[in-house]
């Protein structure tokens, strides 16, 4: 994914990497070009920036849970927060999600969500949670 900002909702429903500009890279040790995934309209109940359906998905370098172009939410500090979740991984019998390189910020529920699941190995490395 080239630099800039992405105001939607992703739904990966297949195995793959979604890679930032950085990948690979941790934003604790680098500076980071901008790569952000924002929310397209506010949903601070049930709302997520990722939502992961599949096995073996990697996805790696984003995400801001505010929309500044939207109205405030009033929820949050300051009102920031229009997403629930960033990252959401909620099937049964994922096994191989990662979560790597990240900076999640400005929501008012998970910053990463691994959940509902049997046999469920999802790993994370190299996440900031601000």
């Amino acid at each position: 994914m080239d630099a800039g900002t992405y105001a939607e909702y992703v739904t990966v429903s297949k195995s793959l990497d979604i890679r930032g500009p950085n990948y690979g890279i941790s934003p604790n040790t680098a500076s980071e070009e901008a790569r952000i995934v924002i929310p397209p309209t506010t949903n601070t109940t049930t709302g997520y920036l990722f939502l992961c359906h599949c096995f073996h998905v990697t996805i790696d370098g984003f995400v801001d849970g505010d929309n500044p172009t939207l109205t405030p939410s009033g929820v949050g500090l300051g009102g920031s927060d229009d997403a629930y979740n960033a990252i959401y991984a909620n099937a049964n019998g994922l096994t191989n999600v990662k979560v790597k390189n990240n900076i999640v910020t400005n929501l008012c529920g998970n910053g990463i969500r691994l959940q509902q699941a049997t046999n469920f190995f999802a790993t994370t490395s190299g996440a900031t949670y601000l």
